[in-house]
């Protein structure tokens, strides 16, 4: 009688440890999917970030590459004039000079990113860590040039023009008095000063490191 109590009784313990197993898998497959779902949306969720980065970025290459091909052609026209003795078109002088640096910033991707917390969305350390060197460094960069040059043009150029050259609504300047006013050093000096700005933009404006970056958010999500 005592051998069947016992055995009754060591059934019902393994009955019951058999009820706990099951119930222990039932969670630890739950939590698994749970886990597998999240990991899903999260991945979802990187892409979508990753692709507006991308076009933000596509669109920061346009800006700047647009500026950087107004510059270079305005930096030839004035060299020519100053160095090369060139007199043609003189009257569009003004606006070869006034190629003013904006730095539009196109980040709003990654300020979303930055501000909510969430830039740990991006899985890779290497993409996640030059994404923050862009936006931080570059951008600074950028802005104290864009500063830099606001501040030079405003102070120097646009005072010696409305000073010199009075003009009308359509900004053309008279060439004959254009002329006369490349005899004085005075002019001549802040024409090669902005030359010199521009040259400076162009060197420190790197497309390539736009265009690279694009290619790295490109390859993580395709």
């Amino acid at each position: 009688m005592k051998f069947r109590m016992n055995k009754n009784i060591s059934g019902k313990v393994f009955y019951y440890i058999g009820e706990v197993i099951v119930v222990i898998i039932g969670i630890f497959i739950a939590f698994q999917l749970n886990n597998f779902k999240e990991n899903i949306q999260s991945v979802k969720e990187e892409t979508k970030a990753l692709k507006r980065i991308s076009a933000d970025l596509q669109t920061e290459k346009f800006i700047l590459q647009d500026y950087l091909t107004k510059v270079k052609y305005s930096r030839k026209y004035l060299k020519e004039i100053v160095y090369d003795g060139k007199r043609d078109n003189l009257d569009s002088i003004l606006f070869h000079l006034g190629q003013t640096f904006i730095h539009y910033k196109m980040n709003s991707e990654y300020i979303n990113l930055k501000y909510s917390g969430r830039l740990n969305l991006i899985s890779n350390d290497t993409l996640r860590y030059n994404l923050v060197r862009f936006y931080e460094g570059y951008y600074t960069i950028y802005d104290e040039l864009a500063q830099r040059h606001k501040s030079y043009v405003s102070e120097h150029l646009e005072e010696y023009f409305i000073n010199e050259f009075p003009s009308d609504t359509t900004y053309i300047i008279d060439p004959k008095r254009v002329k006369d006013k490349l005899e004085q050093e005075k002019f001549r000096n802040l024409i090669i000063d902005q030359m010199s700005f521009y040259g400076a933009l162009s060197q420190t404006i790197n497309i390539e490191v736009v265009d690279q970056l694009n290619k790295m958010v490109r390859k993580e999500f395709e």
